[in-house]
């Protein structure tokens, strides 16, 4: 999605080039894999292979039997010299540069682009390209209708591969402060409770007295669009450090909502997942 995001406000700047996607690195194995197409209903333009000729002038083999292929990359540079490639650095953060630099020449872009600077002028374009296209089953109608009529707020608690190592995993402290924080603010709040380890989440989150807190299970694999949709629609949003919880508060369409974010950025990163009318804590 953040790349998708990208890809649209890069067309705007550049609208005298045809863009390509390359969704080859989106493995089934990495999470579900590619599913724009599936949970939005977007369709793009991939590259080719022949499409890669102009960027894989990049590589260059060391290998003293590489002789061959240095020189097929040698004439593939020579083919389309004005070939640029540009790799983001820090998934996170906003290189600027790239709407400008481009304009006269083709280009390879390689990046995660995870920082909202990039297309925070087209979110009124991306809330109609992001809409959920599949129906949701009986259970989890409820669970919106519900959303829909309490003061519903999203906890998102990131687990899964986050305890492999790698990434920060955050505290049961953080999220008993955001809740803390939405309680001054909000009446009344219910809490609807989504992670990839739901006996985990149960151990860190305990409503007080009177509150109601609604664990949302059994949304896993192919469904996992349903956790997206579910937050998206309560009213106010904590997330985690993750992509998954950025995006479910940012499609939040609410004019009041009040989303409360980490800090703490994923690996790998200098900057959090976060806004800037967003409460970091």
């Amino acid at each position: 999605m953040f790349q998708y995001a990208f890809y649209s406000a890069m067309k705007k700047h550049y609208p005298q080039h045809q863009f390509l996607i390359d969704k080859k690195v989106m493995l089934p194995q990495q999470h579900n894999g590619y599913e724009l197409d599936k949970v939005f209903g977007i369709t793009l333009k991939e590259c080719r292979w022949v499409d890669y000729i102009g960027y894989i002038r990049h590589i260059y083999m060391s290998s003293k039997f590489a002789m061959p292929l240095n020189l097929m990359l040698y004439m593939c540079r020579k083919i389309r010299p004005n070939t640029t490639f540009y790799k983001q650095e820090d998934y996170s953060v906003y290189y600027p540069e790239v709407f400008s630099r481009f304009r006269d020449s083709d280009a390879f872009l390689k990046g995660i682009w995870a920082n909202e600077k990039y297309f925070e002028t087209e979110r009124e374009e991306l809330l109609g390209r992001f809409r959920f296209r599949q129906k949701l089953d009986a259970k989890n109608r409820m669970l919106l209708e519900e959303a829909d009529r309490t003061n519903s707020v999203s906890i998102h608690i990131r687990r899964g591969d986050y305890t492999q190592g790698g990434n920060y995993l955050l505290t049961g402290e953080y999220y008993q402060k955001a809740m803390e924080i939405i309680r001054q603010k909000v009446n009344d709040p219910v809490w609807f409770v989504f992670s990839d380890d739901i006996g985990e989440a149960r151990r860190i989150i305990d409503g007080k007295a009177g509150e109601s807190v609604v664990f949302v299970e059994e949304n896993t694999g192919g469904n996992s669009w349903k956790d997206l949709y579910l937050m998206s629609r309560c009213k106010h949003n904590i997330i985690a450090n993750s992509s998954f919880s950025f995006w479910g508060a940012w499609l939040n369409r609410s004019d009041h909502k009040i989303v409360i974010s980490s800090a703490t950025p994923m690996s790998g990163g200098m900057q959090p997942f976060t806004c800037k009318d967003w409460i970091q804590i």
